[in-house]
């Protein structure tokens, strides 16, 4: 089975190292990129993985020219979602018909850009746990279970996703084939919503948003604009989201959201991607969000606010 790693962040290097060490007699493995250097520094030095609490160092053939890779059964797109488009334009020439494409972006911006290509394509949702260290170090705290499932349009080609889940399966990341994903993916989505941009904005982890009556109110306010943005667009959620969310803050008290990560790191979040997503539809669809347009506005304020490098 030929390989392709799209995105080769925090995540998508958890998942390269995971399926490298079980790739199996006649398996290749190609980490692509956008940045020539970043691809050299791959194949020149490699990364190192602390993987729950034991560190490895991994060199995986890397490069920012798809014409040096020589053909891609598997391409699991791990960039942000904003780089969905380009992500795919760089790897045109990798992804056949008979491709099997495995988006693992959050939110749900991408899914008309993902549906609508030619590849069989499919989502994944990851419940990882993965961070940057201040050594520059990728520490995967809770490699998680990753939920997975065809879109729409793939109908006779469910027998492509099996070879996927087995290999993640070897790699000890715990797949689950679901159906409607895009359901799935809005219920992710909408603890997404919740969780992210008011743990950056208060600075807390996780479980400490439970403990702020306004917090709480806020979360409420966020995720009933974008149930009815959802319903707008004919997505029913498939749980009830506030308690879903409020679920997970308890189970994972102690993580880090993605976002709050960002802001102390002082790299660019997906507010766009997230609460940015309902504020466009709301707008597209008439419907009022001034609690998500405010998210997006501190969000991009405590941005904007960041130190010259």
């Amino acid at each position: 089975m030929r390989i392709v790693i799209a995105g080769p962040g925090a995540l998508g290097c958890v998942l390269a190292a995971r399926i490298f060490s079980v790739l199996q007699t006649g398996d290749e493995l190609t980490l692509l990129d956008h940045r020539h250097e970043r691809a050299r520094k791959f194949n020149n030095s490699g990364f190192t993985l602390e993987d729950r609490g034991k560190a490895d160092h991994f060199i995986i053939p890397a490069t920012a020219d798809p014409a040096k890779i020589s053909g891609c059964d598997l391409f699991f797109l791990c960039t942000r979602a904003g780089s969905v488009p380009e992500a795919l334009r760089q790897a045109e020439s990798l992804l056949t018909p008979s491709t099997l494409l495995i988006s693992m972006q959050r939110g749900i911006r991408h899914l008309t850009t993902i549906r609508s290509h030619k590849a069989v394509t499919a989502l994944a949702l990851s419940s990882a746990d993965v961070q940057l260290n201040p050594r520059g170090m990728i520490c995967c705290l809770d490699p998680g279970t990753i939920q997975t499932g065809l879109l729409a349009g793939t109908a006779g080609k469910g027998q492509q996703l099996r070879p996927a889940a087995d290999l993640l399966k070897r790699a000890g990341l715990e797949p689950e084939i679901k159906q409607n994903m895009v359901r799935q993916a809005w219920d992710h989505f909408f603890v997404d919503l919740a969780v992210n941009a008011l743990a950056a904005i208060y600075r807390r982890p996780n479980g400490q948003l439970l403990t702020s009556c306004s917090v709480r109110g806020n979360m409420k306010k966020i995720i009933n604009e974008a149930v009815t943005v959802g319903r707008g667009a004919g997505i029913e959620p498939g749980c009830d989201p506030i308690k879903a969310a409020f679920q997970f803050l308890r189970t994972e008290k102690d993580r880090t959201a993605p976002m709050f990560q960002d802001i102390l790191n002082q790299r660019p979040t997906e507010i766009d991607a997230l609460n940015g997503t309902i504020s466009q539809m709301g707008r597209e669809l008439s419907i009022p969000t001034p609690i998500n347009d405010d998210m997006v506005m501190r969000i991009k304020t405590l941005e904007s606010g960041y130190r010259a490098p």
